[in-house]
């Protein structure tokens, strides 16, 4: 069983990441598609892992510039 939190918070957070303006990366919906990745109720296993660090390299590479050489 996946433990899924409160939508409330979820609006919360993005709302205070807009009004800071951070970016969100709702890892949460990519997992939520499959409980394979989890080793529990609400801990993901190495697959989890993988996939979230996926998500966050992929919006690195989207928001933060890259530049060549010192």
């Amino acid at each position: 069983r996946i433990i899924r939190l409160g939508s409330e918070y979820y609006q919360i957070a993005r709302e205070v990441a807009e009004s800071e303006g951070a970016e969100v990366v709702d890892a949460a919906a990519v997992l939520n598609q499959d409980p394979s990745v989890y080793f529990d109720f609400c801990h993901f296993n190495a697959a989890g892992h993988r996939q979230v660090g996926e998500l966050l390299a992929d919006r690195l590479r989207r928001v933060v510039p890259v530049t060549k050489g010192p």
